[in-house]
Formats: structure tokens, C-alpha cells, sequence
């Protein structure tokens, strides 16, 4: 309360401050309009008023600013179409003492929300709230973990208490509104400048001032903003104890951990849906795909399924977290779900499990599902010569893709998120074949654990720099169970460091011993080694490869950061960019594609293999004199983004290919061992 206070009390001096300097524009300019009966003072005079009263302005806007939801990809119910799911609504509102939402919205993705258009006014007057439903989230959950997280967010507004996060919300918005939404503002400054160079001169005097006045707004914003997040987290576990009391908070505690889960699996159906779209494919109904993808993942890292849906259990989460390092970050909005899970537990509200799919709670699901599948694609939808496939076969051609990234699973996880560290022809020259090893002496849980040992130090390293850099707020943090000063950052930063450094040489030793076994398995064989050291030459040179098209990319899309950012350049500054782009980045670039054009990577993509037919055989000129050629910029942009992740895709995709071929060498007994 203390920095809302504070807040209020530089803001009424600011507005006293413009006021006052009002006042005096006004008085000094009709006294120069007066003393100077000319044109001349009639302009000065006019540009001191304004001045005044732009500053006025600028410290006012917020209160005619309005924050709204965009909608675009929402489709709005009614109850008279959904009685089920309203009449369940209306009973969670009066188990949670709250106000039945003004509107309910459906959205694609995996979230739910109560939102508000607000305004400054939304302070002090009552606002009813809208409900969003993401059917990402309905194909997620039970209809009791549905429930909790409907109760979870009705729960938000059910105590008078919490209007006091609706302030500092409020708060936060003002400051927000003035130190980052002024394209209007600024337009209109600028429209005054343009009238004369006296209104120039006054309007630099207005820029330089609202500087000053956004430099301590930007100090109140980091103090307020702190105390806005902290009240967040404090509002989630309020909202969690509301959601625990009515649906019990093992339900919650389900849905918390799925949700994550289910959010990846409809991120990687995002990405699958963009490949498609760029074949001019698209499905009738996104949901079932989805729920195919989320199986899937469960399959693929031993997840139990129960009601047709994965249970992310304790041992499964314990499994999957190797970090040493424990903090809090001050700007996070939400608490970590480990916290909230045992916050939860704590309460152990114990309720009937209600197993059936949340959809039970929709009518005509399946219509709903297409209708959102049509809101997420947007504009691709309606293009002529996009195909719609029926969900059953688009969800085979999904899957059969991802299943060309799936790593065999007889190396054990081993590869699963990393290649084996790749040797150069002369270091692959000095490995002699191995007869005497067995498959399952090398590919073993131990193996796997040093993976698994090394991706947790690396993130642990990571957190740690991104504290000493600012971009973690904390003040402390604990590492194997002993609490550390944010000044002891670097110094465990080094110790892990140097672990990792050491665990990097023992998985490069493993991953030379992997390449001598399987020397050893072609060379008795096929009575030399040849074959195989031939494939992962081509990886290195490949690996390598990737390496300078990247820094090729980069290095020509830094040069015309100017331009996709739309940054103002004079005509001079733009020709010289161009020239410099023709002369020495663009011919790289299509030596780079065509390397990769020639190894085979764009065999799979025919859009980018169109567009790069055009840029070779064309001869762009980017810029014709007055204005930017976008058509030419957009393809280039193109290229460079999609094309540099279809060589990445092709690298995984040919060095999966090569672990498949390994296993080919591999006798039955050996394999059957791994099992």
C-alpha cells in the first residue's frame, strides 16, 4: 500500500507541476501576443500555450485510455446453445460467492481467463467480468479438474480484499500507458511540429520535458510493478485455496501439472499446422490432432494414461527436475506450480474424482471444434487453394512427420534432445574398432544419467548468469539445500562450470566408445569401416556448415534490422545499405542455399524451393529509389528464417536416419538385452 501511496503522491505533484507551468504558458504567451502585435509574437505566443498544454495532456491521457481484450480469435456463447456448461458456471459462481460473468468467450488454445476492458474509471466502479474458455483447456481436462480451474479464476474476484490487486493493476496500467503507449501522443506532437519552425522549437522543449517526466515514472513503475507481482502471487494462492474448497485439491493439482503438458503438445500442433499450412493443407478439427500429439508425448516419456488422458504423477515430476538451483524470482506474476501443488497438499481438501471429458459439459463439441479451428487459422483458412483434410488424416500425416524426429528408442534416451558430439575426418581417422563391448555396455541408464547430469548444469549455469545480469531479480537463491547471496552467483557459477566442463569430456569419451562399437559392428560386417566413417564425415561437414550459414544469416539480417524494424533512414543511408547487401551479403546467402538446395533439404518443402528459384533467377534491387520493394524484402526474410529451420530439420532428420542404420548392425540378442 505504501508504494501506491507514493505513487499518488509524485503523480499529484507532476499535475501540480503542469498546472502551474500551464498557468504560466498561458499568462507569458498572451503577454508576448500582446507586447509583440505581429505575426511573430502571435506564433510564440500560440507555441508557449502549447507547450503547456501538451504537457497537460500527456499527464491526462490515461484517463481516457481503455484496455480491451482482443477477440479476434474468440467466438462468444450463449446460454440458450450451452445450458450445461451455464448451468454448471452458475453453480461455481455461487460455491465461490461471485457474480456470473457478464459474457463467455471460447478461444483456441489452452487457457482460461476472467478479463475486463479496463479503465481508469474500472477503479472505482463495479465491473462485471467476461469469462474466457481456451477449448485447448476443455480437451485437457476432466470435468473435476475443469471445475478447479473455473473455480481458480471465479476465485480472483470473490473477496472484497482483492480489489486491492485491481488497484495496483490500475496503477500499473497509468504508469504503463504513459511511459509506452503514446503513438497517438507522439503523432500529435509531431503534427505540431510540422506546422512551423517555432512549434518545432516548443515541441522539442514538450519531448524533452515528458522525458523527464516518464525518467521518474519509470523508477514509481519498477517499484509499483514489484509490488503488483508479488500481490499477483499472493492472488494465485488465494485463488487456489477458493478453488481447493469447492472441487478438493488433488483436482487441481492434476489439472495444474496437465495443463503444462497439454500447452506444450498445442505448441507443438502450432508448429505443425504452420508446415502444413505452408503445403496448403489444413484439418476440419485441430482437437483431436491435438489429443493425438498429447498421447503421443505421453507415450514417448512414460506417462501413464487414465480416462484418455495423461496422469503427471509425483515420481514423474521428481524425475524430470535435476536443477540444484531453488529461487524466487520477485518479477514473476505466478508462483512456480511445484509451490502451488504443495500449498495444495497442505490443504488436502479431499472430493469426489469426476472422470468424465469436461466436452460432456458442451453441447455440440464437435461444431465448437470448428469453429475454432477456423478462428485459429484466421485469413489461411478462406485462401481458394488451401485443402481441408479430415482430422483423422491430418493427424496420420502429423504423426508420421514427427515420427521421422523420433529417436529410436533402443539408445535410450541417450540422443533424445542432443547429437553426438561430432569429430572431424582426422580425429575419426584414430578411433580403432571395438569388438569387445556390447551394445547395452554403452547405451545404459548410467549413460543416460550423464546426459541428463550435463542439460541440468547447463540450465543451472544459465539461471545463475541470467541473475548476475539483471534478468532474474533476486536476492538470494539456494543451491544443494544451502542458502547463497546473489553475490555468490559467480563464484557457484564457476564451480558448476567447471562440473560441466568435466562431464562433457566423460560424454565425449562415451560418444567415441558409441563410434568404435559400431566401427567394430560394420567392419565384421562388411569387412571394413568405410561406409560408416563416411556418414558421419558428412555429418561434421554438414554440422560445420550449418555453423557459417547461421552466422551468414545473421550477419546480413543485422545489417537490414533497420528495415524490417521500420526505422526511419534518409534515401542516402538506404542506398548504401542496399549496395552493401548486394555486393557482399546476398551472394553468400545464395551460396549458402545453394549448398543446402543441392544437399537435399528443400526436397520436402516446395514453397521454399519455389522461392528460392526466384531470388536465384531473379535480380532484386530491394529499393526502387523512393520506396522498399516489400515483396523481395518479405521473400528474403523467408528464405532466412524458414529456410535456416529446414536445414536444421534436415541435420536431425539425416543424423536420426544414421542412428536407425546403426541399429541395423546390431545383432537381435544385443538388442533384446536393451529391453
Amino acid at each position: 500500500m505504501t508504494n501506491l501511496l507514493l505513487f499518488f503522491g509524485v503523480y499529484v505533484l507532476l499535475f501540480i507541476f503542469s498546472l502551474v507551468l500551464i498557468a504560466a504558458c498561458v499568462l507569458v504567451g498572451i503577454t508576448i501576443m500582446g507586447a509583440l502585435r505581429h505575426f511573430i509574437g502571435i506564433v510564440i505566443g500560440v507555441g508557449l500555450i502549447g507547450l503547456g498544454v501538451m504537457i497537460f495532456i500527456f499527464l491526462i491521457k490515461f484517463l481516457f485510455a481503455v484496455s480491451r481484450r482482443d477477440l479476434s480469435d474468440a467466438v462468444e456463447i450463449k446460454e440458450k446453445d450451452q445450458p450445461e456448461l451455464f448451468a454448471f458456471i452458475r453453480q461455481l459462481t455461487a460455491d465461490t460467492q461471485t457474480r456470473f460473468p457478464k459474457k463467455i468467450y471460447l478461444t483456441p488454445d489452452v487457457n482460461a481467463s476472467v478479463f475486463y476492458n479496463a479503465s481508469f474509471l474500472s477503479m472505482f466502479l463495479p465491473v462485471r467480468k467476461n469469462l474466457q474458455i481456451g477449448l485447448g483447456l476443455v480437451n485437457s481436462l476432466n470435468v473435476g479438474e475443469f471445475k478447479a480451474v473455473m473455480a481458480h479464476e471465479f476465485g480472483h474476484f470473490s473477496q472484497r480484499s482483492m480489489k486491492l490487486g485491481s488497484y495496483v493493476y490500475n496503477v500499473n496500467r497509468v504508469i504503463y500507458n504513459m511511459l509506452f503507449e503514446n503513438n497517438s501522443y507522439g503523432n500529435m506532437l509531431s503534427r505540431w511540429a510540422s506546422a512551423g519552425d517555432v512549434f518545432l522549437f516548443f515541441a522539442k522543449i514538450t519531448a524533452w520535458i515528458v522525458t523527464g517526466i516518464q525518467k521518474i515514472l519509470a523508477s514509481m513503475y519498477e517499484l509499483v510493478n514489484k509490488r503488483y507481482r508479488s500481490l499477483s502471487r499472493e492472488m494465485e494462492f488465494h485463488a487456489d485455496a477458493v478453488a481447493a474448497s469447492v472441487s478438493g485439491s488433488e483436482n487441481l493439482v492434476t489439472a495444474l501439472r496437465r495443463i503444462e503438458f497439454s500447452a506444450q503438445a498445442y505448441h507443438l500442433l502450432q508448429g505443425y499446422c504452420e508446415e502444413q499450412a505452408r503445403e496448403k493443407k489444413w484439418p476440419d478439427n485441430i482437437y483431436p490432432v491435438h489429443h493425438s500429439i498429447l498421447l503421443r508425448m505421453a507415450a514417448d516419456n512414460d506417462i501413464p494414461v487414465a480416462g484418455g488422458l495423461p496422469v503427471i504423477d509425483d515420481a514423474k515430476v521428481t524425475a524430470t527436475s535435476n536443477s540444484r538451483i531453488i529461487y524466487r524470482d520477485q518479477w514473476a506474476s505466478h508462483p512456480v506450480t511445484q509451490d502451488r501443488v504443495e500449498k495444495l497438499r497442505e490443504w488436502a481438501v479431499s472430493t469426489k474424482v469426476v472422470q468424465e471429458p469436461a466436452w460432456t459439459l458442451f453441447r455440440q463439441a464437435g461444431q465448437l471444434q470448428q469453429a475454432l479451428t477456423v478462428k485459429m487459422y484466421g485469413e489461411t483458412a478462406a485462401k481458394p487453394d488451401m485443402q481441408q483434410l479430415p482430422s483423422a488424416a491430418f493427424t496420420e500425416e502429423v504423426l508420421q512427420r514427427s515420427r521421422q524426429y523420433q529417436v529410436p528408442a533402443a539408445y535410450n534416451g541417450v540422443y533424445n534432445q542432443r547429437v553426438v558430439s561430432l569429430l572431424s575426418p582426422e580425429q575419426l581417422q584414430t578411433l580403432l574398432p571395438d569388438t569387445a563391448i556390447s551394445f547395452t555396455d554403452i547405451f545404459n541408464s548410467a549413460f543416460t544419467s550423464l546426459v541428463n547430469t550435463v542439460a541440468a548444469l547447463e540450465t543451472d549455469i544459465n539461471i545463475l548468469q541470467a541473475m548476475r545480469d539483471g534478468q532474474l531479480t533476486v536476492s538470494s537463491f539456494d543451491f544443494n539445500g544451502q542458502k547463497y547471496d546473489l553475490s555468490d552467483a559467480e563464484k557457484v557459477q564457476q564451480q558448476l562450470q567447471l562440473e560441466l566442463e568435466e562431464n562433457n569430456r566423460k560424454l565425449e569419451a562415451l560418444d567415441r566408445q558409441a563410434v568404435t562399437y559400431f566401427l567394430g559392428k560394420v567392419q565384421q560386417r562388411d569387412g571394413q569401416t568405410t561406409a560408416l566413417l563416411k556418414k558421419y564425415e558428412k555429418l561434421y561437414e554438414w554440422s560445420e556448415r550449418i555453423k557459417e550459414t547461421a552466422t551468414h544469416i545473421n550477419e546480413m539480417f543485422t545489417l537490414l534490422q533497420p528495415v524490417y524494424a521500420g526505422q526511419a533512414m534518409n534515401v542516402q543511408a538506404i542506398h548504401s545499405m542496399i549496395a552493401d547487401l548486394k555486393a557482399k551479403h546476398e551472394p553468400v546467402f545464395k551460396t549458402d542455399l545453394t549448398y543446402w538446395r543441392e544437399a537435399g533439404v528443400f526436397m520436402q518443402h516446395a514453397e521454399l524451393e519455389k522461392m528460392l528459384g526466384q531470388l536465384l533467377a531473379a535480380d532484386f534491387h530491394y529499393f526502387d529509389g523512393e520506396h522498399y520493394i516489400e515483396a523481395e524484402l518479405i521473400l528474403l526474410h523467408r528464405l532466412g528464417q524458414e529456410g535456416y529451420g529446414a536445414i536444421q530439420a534436415f541435420f536431425i532428420r539425416e543424423f536420426i536416419n544414421l542412428l536407425e542404420w546403426q541399429l541395423t548392425l546390431v545383432p537381435a540378442a544385443e538388442l533384446s538385452q536393451q529391453h
